[in-house]
């Protein structure tokens, strides 16, 4: 029996056997030989010797139990089930008849089925460890990881060498977003057994979800030491190496993974992700497609196909494959998950303003979720409610050559730093450009947040004090809404960065207009409005020009001839628009449509669809990416620009109206088809709206085959220009902060969030 404890077969089969010598009936030694021979995997010998064992003793539930696991060895989990129920027949007391009788129904029949059995094998010894992780596993089988949490913790305080439970229980708290806990869980286990590469993988995967990438990064090179062919490590390793702006690492590791595993489709989309950031399309899209293929189910891999080859003009599928985004993106939102489209790529697609609201809600959530067991250990310092300067932190990883910073470099030095204190806070590197100099000298306290985690960029604006924290980024390229999830500032904006809402509860307010944002509009807005008389996007009125401005042969443009143009990303311009387009230049001999060259798959289609509709290729004229000082002086060669449909021209726009170029814009109804028409409302060429798409060709023919008219349009928009709201940056950071001045009042009055209009005075 001592040496049955201690698993030692062959000194506990000698000694029965030297019993056996002296007692042919005895049972207990019958009955360990069976258990030894049960234990070497032959069953059928075990069976011989148990059932000798219990004619000897024919009420034992103890020998009983021991054919019954013979039998489940021998793979006949039935027959184990009846012997089971023989044992508790004989003995209703009977623990470990219980506990087996679970693991074999678990095995057969589900986890429902066997937690009573575990649950009464507890009632019968509270104390045995292993019943408890058992139903532990049941319990996480079924989904209730909460109390599964709690059997994986009292299996451990009775027997802290159940090493599964460590890992399991890891795995649980993971599961409820627990992940300092989870993370403590795999630690605890690799100090027991630290060439445990499964702990390695779990405890990255972890620290991954808390942004903690170089430290996952660590974790996924202990794993694959471990277990180099361990493909899912290889494809964890390409996400934190993605996250880190490691683009040929992680293809390298992507790459690996599907060396190892053929068929790995996850492993294929991810790819396909760092490919497609690096505007290798083909390869991107082939990537996708191959990941579809391989799991016909993977809504995210098709959706990511098919967004892609919109994103590149590929029509081939043209009405099919928006149909089938549709339907793609309104099962996912009906079974509770996240849209296999993001919020961003939505805007520029022709779903409804309450669809894209509803993508926006169910990312938020997403959002929300992966950083909720975090809030607790978020310390926000109090905050007086009449501060001598409000503290206003901007957050965003686009303060540099971007978009967005064309627009709003010249408002961090207008602020007034009597009434407000600026914060700028952003992560990614450094890419050297006079916008993020500029932005980082007007700025009172520029902080960077890269190597930080979500939690510790919400502790760092908590502690900072910050009043209003302003989110630039929305759920663009490389944004951290965690950090806006978890709630370090009081009050929290969206505010540019996202044309539209951002669907989450952790976001009180939108800065917008009243153009972009009419009444009928504000249900799809999960924020409250804040309305800025003019126009809402801020501008730099001077901005920085080339010294030479080109001339057109060198643009590649006709020396005589209408020129039309549209410099918006590729992404933006859709069929609907293209045909409208067309029929413009089939109308207007000898015009041309000067477009941005986003890529050359993108202008290679665009000239196929061109031809398609019977317009030569070649009045098509794409213009390579150049320095905005660059772009801004060769712009003003454009006759007229030609608005997208779906997502509006925005910093383009501005561009076009401030090089004196008049654009033309039909507005829908969402938030981001709608910004153009507020610009041309600030510069007081409300003319240049147009109600529909009929009326859009007919005044773009008309404008240019009568240049009469044309000129007076231009020679408006010229006159215009000076003094106009749009350029105001000065007038538009008074009303910004008189926006900012009436939150906090908000908040102090204890009247929570609201509906915010600013009068041309800049007061409610």
């Amino acid at each position: 029996m001592r040496a049955h404890a201690h698993q030692r077969l062959d000194e506990m089969e000698g000694a029965c056997r030297a019993v056996l010598d002296r007692d042919p009936a005895n049972a207990d030694a019958l009955h360990l030989l069976g258990v030894a021979a049960c234990a070497r995997g032959q069953c059928d010998t075990a069976l011989e010797w148990l059932h000798r064992a219990s004619a000897g003793a024919p009420g034992s539930a103890v020998i009983l139990t021991s054919i019954g696991n013979a039998h489940r060895g021998a793979g006949r989990p039935q027959q184990a089930i009846q012997w089971y129920e023989r044992a508790l027949a004989a003995d209703p007391g009977y623990a470990l008849a219980y506990r087996n009788l679970g693991i074999v129904t678990h095995e057969r029949h589900g986890a429902a089925t066997a937690i009573g059995y575990y649950r009464m094998a507890i009632e019968l010894e509270p104390s045995h460890g292993a019943i408890h992780f058992n139903l532990g596993n049941a319990l996480t089988e079924l989904g209730n990881l909460a109390l599964a949490v709690d059997s994986y913790r009292t299996a451990l305080q009775l027997d802290p060498t159940i090493t599964g439970a460590w890992f399991n229980l890891g795995n649980a708290l993971r599961g409820l977003r627990r992940f300092d806990d989870a993370a403590a869980c795999y630690r605890a286990l690799l100090q027991r057994i630290p060439e445990h590469a499964e702990a390695y993988n779990h405890l990255g995967q972890v620290l991954a979800q808390k942004r903690e990438l170089n430290q996952a990064v660590d974790c996924y090179r202990q794993a694959l030491r471990l277990r180099p062919g361990f493909a899912g490590t290889h494809n964890n390793l390409g996400n934190a190496l993605k996250g880190l702006k490691l683009p040929d690492q992680a293809i390298a590791s992507y790459q690996e993974a599907i060396a190892l595993k053929p068929d790995f489709a996850e492993a294929y989309n991810n790819l396909a992700s760092v490919y497609s950031e690096q505007s290798r399309f083909p390869e991107a899209i082939a990537h996708y497609e191959r990941a579809v293929e391989l799991k016909p189910d993977y809504t995210g891999a098709e959706a990511n196909a098919l967004t892609l080859r919109r994103q590149i003009c590929d029509w081939s599928e043209r009405n099919g494959g928006l149909r089938r985004l549709e339907s793609l993106v309104e099962e996912c939102l009906a079974r509770g998950e996240a849209s296999p489209v993001d919020p961003f790529t939505a805007l520029s697609l022709p779903f409804s303003t309450a669809t894209q609201l509803a993508i926006a809600q169910r990312y938020a959530q997403e959002k929300s979720a992966r950083v909720s067991s975090l809030h607790d250990r978020l310390a926000r310092p109090r905050l007086a409610p009449n501060p001598p300067r409000l503290k206003i932190g901007y957050v965003s990883a686009n303060f540099r050559n971007h978009p967005t910073a064309h627009l709003m470099v010249q408002l961090f030095a207008l602020h007034d730093r009597q009434r407000f204190e600026i914060f700028t806070y952003t992560w990614g590197p450094d890419d050297g450009s006079d916008y993020r100099r500029r932005i980082a000298a007007d700025s009172d306290h520029f902080v960077d947040l890269t190597e930080d985690s979500y939690l510790a960029s919400a502790q760092r604006i908590a502690g900072d004090g910050i009043h209003i924290l302003v989110d630039r980024a929305g759920f663009t390229r490389d944004s951290r809404a965690e950090i806006f999830a978890l709630r370090p500032a009081p009050i929290q904006v969206n505010y540019i960065g996202f044309p539209g809402s951002l669907g989450g509860d952790f976001i009180d307010y939108l800065v917008t207009d009243a153009r972009v944002s009419p009444p009928e509009q504000l249900q799809h807005l999960a924020e409250h409005p804040v309305l800025l008389p003019d126009c809402y996007l801020v501008t730099d009125p001077q901005p920085r020009l080339a010294e030479r401005r080109p001339s057109r042969s060198e643009c590649g443009l006709p020396e005589h001839g209408f020129v039309f143009c549209c410099f918006n990303t590729n992404y933006k311009i859709e069929p609907t628009i293209f045909d409208v387009w067309m029929r413009i230049l089939a109308r207007v001999p000898g015009s041309v449509l000067w477009l941005l060259q986003s890529s050359p798959q993108a202008a290679e289609n665009l000239r196929r669809e061109a031809q398609a509709r019977g317009v030569d290729s070649a009045r098509l004229v794409f213009a390579p990416k150049v320095p905005k000082p660059e772009h801004l002086a060769r712009h003003g060669l454009a006759d007229l620009f030609l608005d997208t449909l779906h997502y509006n021209a925005h910093t383009t726009a501005v561009d076009s109206l401030w090089s004196g170029v008049p654009l033309l814009t039909c507005p829908g109804r969402s938030f981001a088809s709608r910004v153009a028409a507020s610009a041309l409302a600030a510069v007081g060429m409300e003319q240049l709206v147009v109600a529909d798409l009929a009326g859009y060709e007919r005044l773009a023919v008309s404008l240019a085959c009568e240049p009469h008219r044309y000129a007076q349009v231009r020679q408006a928009l010229q006159h215009q220009l000076p003094g106009c709201a749009l350029f105001d940056a000065e007038r538009y950071a008074r009303h910004l902060e008189a926006a900012y001045e009436q939150m906090w009042q908000r908040y102090t009055d204890g009247r929570g969030p609201g509906t915010i209009r600013i009068g041309r005075g800049g007061t409610d």
